[in-house]
């Protein structure tokens, strides 16, 4: 019998498994990886092939899944070799024929065992900082391509010795066939480098030598899975500003790393839901809230002004041994400067974090792939990532087509470029049932260093999947197509102009489709949950191009998965300064007072309007007399001063007219700090929801079906914060106030349409208590909630949106 597994299948150890319980079944035959999947065959009697096929379909190893499982017999006299060797059951070389499609694992943290082995000073593998096993270790970060042998990652070149190749061989072993299998003896080598990159120590003398630095208040500079650290000591405050300084990180808070789940619980409160994610194979940074009496005292500037700390565990031996002999957590934040990629090569680490780190603990087993740390949180009771690096990327969306629905999808492959914030691509793979891959985390696009690992990223995405050059770009490239088999694909950028990765795919694939930002948010949210049916799709960010030339970041589409139309939108505003705007949460504020009250802004309002002066002396929005009359003068010119529907700005707005955040020193700042001045279980009335017909209609480019614009006005809302600001309500509970309005409108739009599914996303549902409170109260009123959770709810998860409008744009093309 040959079985075809497709699935996420190679680095999880399914051939091990499968070895032991053919040799178990007495079956003779083979299996071995290919570039689509695994493949099996297996003779004997047909009990004991279908004891063997129910073993493998229901005893998987942990990080296995099996997703397509076809299986045909095979005449023996057709297949003559299929016998292993001597008449029994082998593992065989892997096979490359096709295009590669077989799922990439993500990086996977240690387990226990390997730990228990690391520090049993008993084990030959005792403070051994490489030690894994089929169960754990680095999996993408060190593929160089597929299948996943070890000969096709960075392990190739490290020769197993005679004990590690005694374990490889042993299928009684969990490391039989494990491809990252070394030991001190065979494996790679840790070095501790000063900042001119002379060698200080080597082996565990630099791992002791690099414990020696943090206690002594240095900055170190640690080469982990997918790129480097800095680490400094948590709770000493002249290390974390100096690291703040050096790093050019004004406010933005510190990921926090800590030894183990009682030392993340001296610092935070941790649900059951937090301590999975904190202990999870992905170990990612969960945002934990700070205890009202935590046991450790950090420094002031780990996390300035927030009441969450972003908290790791140790993923890799070589955290393990560094947090296992200190006393106290560490600062463990990407090596880099704010907007630059992470750094992920030795020798580029030397030039760009000079002056940065002190020491650099290295070793020489060379990353492939830079992967960032992932970012986590408990949202309703599940897990949303807000970061989807190491541990949580590469992952792979399966949106099956419906029942009864005939697959005719495009041939070519599509590639999603992402937007310009939070950059993610993502890969299309059409056919019987259509599969996407969202990429690991790329970042910004702002900088010449960010713009160049972003196209790392995509050549080393196509070379991972064979992906072809665009089929638009003339004969010379076509043939080097053909030559080697490539797939051609299609790519699917924003629809902004002015965004990096829309300039880079307009010059690299003349044939480039666009799809709107928001909708591309609300397609992923459908694609992660497989939504059949029309849904209300929320969608609330920052900012966005819009159809119609404007900002748009407060919308609402009808949609289904072959697309999305919008229905209804945030009462627009203008953005005094345009992008000077998110540094400075006052000039939404005045961009909505504008919109209210025109060039009454600057007078006191009448008696009982609650409308304050805007100076320093009144209500500290900040302005200067005469900055504030030239950048009404350039409202009412209209100078600068783009419109927008940005519901990321009105909370920004909200901040400011509460006074808690005027400026903000990182993106999102404003935001941040408006939800933690609010109470989870505050209980106040919102603010009047208003909802009016816009004039203007909008047409779908689906069903030319023109609808109405239902316009949300924000106007009652400033309206009543600055009352209670007047009357001396105290922020926290005109925050509360602000955040309950909102899921009141969320709730009165869905009754509004009567759609019963109701989709959740953009990035302003990275808030928890929004997120929360829309949930329970879109179900009490009897809708269905959605929202992203493992693909992320900002700019992260547009690539997987782009992917569904993509393929949508193609099946309606023809």
């Amino acid at each position: 019998m040959h079985f075809q597994l497709a699935g996420r299948l190679q680095g999880v150890g399914l051939r091990p498994f499968v070895y032991r319980i053919a040799r178990a079944a007495d079956l003779a035959g083979w299996v071995k990886n290919t570039a689509q999947g695994v493949e099996i065959e297996v003779q004997g009697t047909e009990e004991r092939i279908c004891r063997f096929e129910a073993q493998l379909v229901g005893e998987l190893p942990d990080l296995a899944q099996i997703r397509h499982l076809e299986k045909s017999e095979v005449p023996l006299e057709v297949r003559p070799n299929s016998r292993g060797e001597n008449g029994s059951f082998q593992i065989i070389l892997s096979g490359s024929c096709g295009a590669p499609i077989a799922e990439i694992l993500p990086d996977i943290a240690t387990c226990n065992p390997c730990l228990e082995d690391v520090f049993n000073s008993e084990n030959r593998r005792y403070r051994y900082p490489f030690t894994s096993c089929t169960n754990c270790g680095p999996r993408y970060s060190i593929l160089n391509q597929l299948p996943y042998d070890r000969e096709n990652t960075t392990m190739g070149p490290f020769k197993m010795c005679g004990q590690c190749l005694t374990e490889y061989c042993n299928p009684l072993d969990r490391r039989f066939h494990s491809q990252t299998n070394c030991c001190a003896e065979c494996g790679p080598v840790l070095e501790l480098k000063d900042e001119r990159g002379r060698v200080l120590e080597s082996k565990d003398s630099a791992l002791k030598g690099a414990i020696r630095a943090i206690r002594r208040g240095a900055t170190l500079a640690v080469q982990g899975i997918g790129g480097f650290h800095l680490f400094c000591d948590a709770t000493n405050d002249l290390s974390v500003k100096r690291l703040r300084q050096v790093k050019g990180r004004e406010s933005k808070p510190f990921a926090i790393l800590v030894r183990d789940l009682e030392q993340a619980r001296g610092l935070c409160q941790v649900s059951e839901c937090e301590e999975r994610l904190l202990c999870g194979k992905g170990a990612p940074i969960v945002l934990l809230r700070r205890s009202p009496k935590p046991r450790i005292e950090l420094s002031p500037s780990v996390a300035p002004g927030l009441i969450h700390l972003g908290i790791l565990l140790p993923y890799s031996p070589i955290h393990s041994l560094i947090l296992g002999e200190l006393d106290h957590p560490v600062v463990a934040t990407s090596a880099n400067v704010s907007d630059d990629p992470i750094c992920y090569d030795q020798t580029e680490a030397l030039i760009r974090l000079k002056g940065m780190a002190d020491f650099f603990l290295v070793h020489n087993r060379r990353i492939a792939s830079r992967v960032d740390d992932s970012v986590v949180r408990e949202i309703a009771g599940t897990e949303v990532v807000f970061r989807a690096g190491r541990g949580y990327a590469p992952y792979v969306i399966h949106f099956s087509n419906a029942q009864g629905e005939t697959p005719n999808h495009p041939k070519h492959a599509i590639l999603a470029l992402g937007g310009h914030q939070k950059n993610t691509i993502a890969v299309g793979h059409s056919g019987e049932a259509r599969r996407i891959v969202l990429m690991p985390h790329i970042g910004n696009l702002e900088s010449p260093l960010a713009t160049e690992a972003y196209q790392d990223s995509i050549l080393n995405t196509q070379r991972l999947f064979d992906l072809g050059v665009i089929p638009g770009l003339k004969a010379r490239v076509k043939e080097a197509m053909e030559e080697v088999s490539l797939r051609p694909v299609i790519s699917v950028s924003d629809l902004h102009p002015n965004y990096r990765s829309t300039q880079l795919g307009q010059a690299r694939d003349p044939s480039l489709l666009q799809i709107q930002h928001h909708e591309a948010h609300i397609l992923s949210c459908i694609a992660e949950h497989q939504i059949r049916g029309e849904v209300l799709g929320v969608a609330w960010d920052g900012s966005g191009y819009g159809r119609d030339g404007s900002i748009w970041g407060g919308e609402f589409f009808r949609a289904t998965e072959r697309g999305a139309f919008r229905i209804g939108s945030l009462r627009q505003f203008q953005l005094v300064g345009g992008a000077a705007a998110i540094k400075e949460p006052r000039r939404s504020a005045l961009g909505l007072l504008y919109e209210i009250f025109g060039e009454r802004t600057h007078q006191p309002g009448p008696e009982g309007r609650g409308l304050p002066r805007l100076d320093e002396e009144a209500h500290g929005l900040g302005f200067e007399e005469r900055e504030l009359r030239n950048l009404l003068q350039a409202l009412k010119q209209n100078v600068n001063s783009p419109l927008t529907s940005s519901m990321g700005r009105v909370f920004d707005a909200a901040a400011a007219l509460t006074g808690i955040r005027v400026f903000s020193e990182y993106e999102g700042q404003a935001a941040l700090e408006l939800e933690s001045a609010v109470s989870p279980d505050a209980n106040f009335q919102a603010y009047p929801v208003q909802i009016k017909p816009s004039l203007k209609g909008e047409v779908s480019l689906y069903s030319l079906r023109e609808e109405t614009l239902a316009r949300v006005d924000w106007e009652p809302w400033v309206v009543g914060m600055l009352t209670d600001r007047t009357q001396g309500l105290p922020p926290a509970q005109i925050a509360a106030k602000f955040h309950r309005t909102l899921v009141e409108v969320i709730v009165t739009m869905a009754r509004r349409f009567g759609i019963f599914q109701v989709v959740l996303s953009g990035g302003c549902f990275q808030n928890r208590i929004l997120g929360e409170w829309a949930v329970k109260a879109l179900r009490e009123d009897g809708f269905s909630p959605f929202w992203n959770q493992r693909v992320p709810p900002n700019d992260g998860g547009i690539s997987v949106g782009q992917v569904m409008g993509g393929w949508d744009v193609l099946i309606s093309s023809g």
